[in-house]
């Protein structure tokens, strides 16, 4: 992803916030949910509509009350870290990310303050997994200190 590309990067993270809150939405959640979990259904389009994308790699999936925190926290610190390596360690495109998270999914019945200190655990802990092994050049902000 080419974070210089303002419009594409804010279109991609708009897919995948989208299809993040329909899935909770639904009464799941992703341990891992990212861009790597959608496929577009109509591979020639330049930007799919978020209803044609295909959801693959299931291996993280398991079912949760739409407002259950935990299984919200979950799943955007998986998505977070998964946009976090997409977006190239960037501050701005993180608290993008999760501003829209915030307005787009259903309100965790702890608030969003408690829900975010555990999504925030999950980002920190997956990140600083992925800088160990130097797929990422920085470890991200805490998710607390950006809204």
């Amino acid at each position: 992803l080419d974070t210089r590309d303002e419009a594409a990067t804010l279109a991609v993270m708009s897919l995948v916030v989208e299809h993040a809150a329909r899935i909770r939405e639904a009464g799941l959640a992703d341990t891992d949910h990212g861009p790597h979990n959608l496929m577009a259904a109509e591979p020639h389009a330049a930007l799919p509509d978020v209803s044609s994308l295909v959801w693959i790699d299931l291996e993280g999936v398991f079912e949760a009350r739409p407002r259950d925190s935990q299984a919200t926290a979950v799943t955007i610190g998986g998505a977070l870290t998964d946009w976090w390596l997409a977006s190239d360690s960037s501050n701005e495109w993180l608290t993008a990310a999760t501003r829209t998270m915030i307005d787009r999914f259903p309100e965790p019945s702890t608030g969003w303050p408690a829900t975010l200190q555990l999504a925030d655990a999950v980002l920190q802990r997956r990140a600083g997994k992925l800088h160990r092994y130097g797929r990422v050049r920085a470890l991200p902000p805490a998710l607390t200190g950006l809204i």
